[in-house]
C-alpha cells in the first residue's frame, strides 16, 4: 500500500486585519498543489522533514504539525494530510507561494474540495 503525505502549510498576514481577505494564506507550489510526497523507508518526521525543507529554507524542527485528514484515495492508496501554521517570514520559500483565497480564485487555481474542508475547518482555529 502507498501512504502519500500531503503538507498544508498556513500563515497569518501581520500587516492586515484579521477581516481582510489577504489575512489567512496557504503555501502552494508553483504547479499550484500542496508539497505531497510518498513513504518510503524513513519514518513520517524525516519524511515531512525532507518534504518542508524540499520548498522552504526554514528548519521543520520549529513547525508545529498536526494530521488534519486522512483518506483513502483507491485500493492501493491512502493519504494522510498534515497541516502546519507559521508566523510570517520574508523569503522563507524556495519556489511556490503562499496564496490566499482570494488570490487562488482571481488565478483560477481549483483546489480539491477535500482540502478546501480541511482548510475551512483550520483557517476556523486560528
Amino acid at each position: 500500500m502507498k501512504i502519500k503525505i500531503t503538507l498544508m502549510v498556513c500563515k497569518n498576514q501581520k500587516n492586515v486585519p484579521f477581516t481582510h481577505p489577504q489575512f489567512f494564506q496557504v503555501y502552494l507550489t508553483d504547479s499550484h498543489q500542496f508539497p505531497s510526497t510518498y513513504m518510503t523507508t524513513k519514518d513520517e518526521n524525516q519524511t515531512l522533514s525532507e518534504l518542508f525543507s524540499k520548498f522552504f529554507y526554514l528548519d521543520f524542527d520549529w513547525m508545529l504539525t498536526d494530521v488534519v485528514g486522512f483518506r483513502k484515495i483507491d485500493a492501493g492508496e491512502v493519504e494522510v494530510v498534515y497541516a502546519s501554521h507559521m508566523a510570517e517570514v520574508l523569503g522563507c520559500n524556495k519556489s511556490g507561494k503562499f496564496l490566499s483565497s482570494q488570490d487562488i480564485g482571481i488565478q483560477n487555481i481549483e483546489i480539491d474540495k477535500y482540502y478546501e474542508e480541511l482548510l475551512s475547518k483550520r483557517s476556523r482555529s486560528y
